[in-house]
């Protein structure tokens, strides 16, 4: 199945077009087409907001408010996702507007398209170095699972019934959809990685979600009397998931 058959969605606010043009002329070198998911705008009011974040359990269990450009970012992946499984394809592929892409990254979606090996969701980018299980050879990468989450939503690829599940895991949102996609051990979707990454970040580019204020970070007894009681559970989900895939042979 050549890599043309995996559709590929990038996410882009429509006053960004400096950014559309960059990541068309990428795509446009590599010979793979696209559509475009124009990204909700933070910055402007959110659509079905109450439907769509759940304010009362994120102060409840974070003692923060998510921002609407974190809420707005949230939606625009449920929003490529709810593409994706929508269509006809297998799988599809969901990049951000702000990345690199590697020279070989139509082999990689050649070799993603025609892999046996069943899987959910294929990250192609993360921010964090992270242990990892080689489980096999991909296009002159490595296909591995990571011990921990990529950190980062820049490119991954994601089968329709997983985008089905992972929407109905994501809303209404409490947390950034890079800590939700991470968060494997939970929302139970087979997970793999592409080291090294066919795609990165563009750390030249300015990011559109402003950056927290100080009074909006994590104070101390949110982090003792909230954060801790997510934290166990969090740690003996992904003991128990790194116990089965990693130290049984499972892959």
């Amino acid at each position: 199945m050549p890599h043309t058959a995996l559709p590929i969605y990038v996410i882009s606010l429509t006053r960004s077009p400096a950014r559309r043009a960059a990541i068309s002329a990428q795509l446009a070198a590599l010979g793979l087409t696209f559509s475009f998911i124009d990204a909700i705008d933070g910055a402007r009011p959110l659509p079905n907001a109450a439907q769509a974040y759940d304010r009362e359990k994120r102060l409840r269990v974070y003692g923060t408010e998510l921002s609407p450009h974190e809420i707005g970012c949230g939606l625009s992946h449920v929003k490529a996702c709810a593409a994706i499984a929508a269509g006809p394809a297998r799988a599809g592929v969901v990049l951000e507007d702000d990345v690199v892409l590697a020279p070989d990254l139509p082999a990689v979606l050649d070799a993603v398209a025609a892999l046996e090996r069943p899987f959910d969701i294929i990250r192609l980018a993360g921010k964090r170095a992270r242990k990892c299980k080689p489980v096999q050879q991909l296009a002159g990468r490595q296909l591995v699972r990571l011990f921990g989450g990529a950190c980062g939503t820049q490119g991954y690829v994601i089968t329709g019934e997983a985008a089905r599940r992972f929407i109905g895991y994501a809303l209404p949102m409490t947390q950034q959809i890079d800590i939700l996609l991470d968060e494997y051990y939970f929302h139970g979707l087979n997970t793999f990685s592409v080291l090294p990454h066919p795609v990165r970040e563009d750390e030249t580019l300015p990011s559109t979600i402003p950056a927290r204020a100080q009074g909006g970070a994590r104070h101390g007894r949110a982090l003792f009397y909230r954060i801790m009681p997510r934290k166990w559970p969090s740690d003996i989900a992904r003991f128990f998931y790194h116990w089965r895939h990693y130290r049984l042979g499972a892959e």
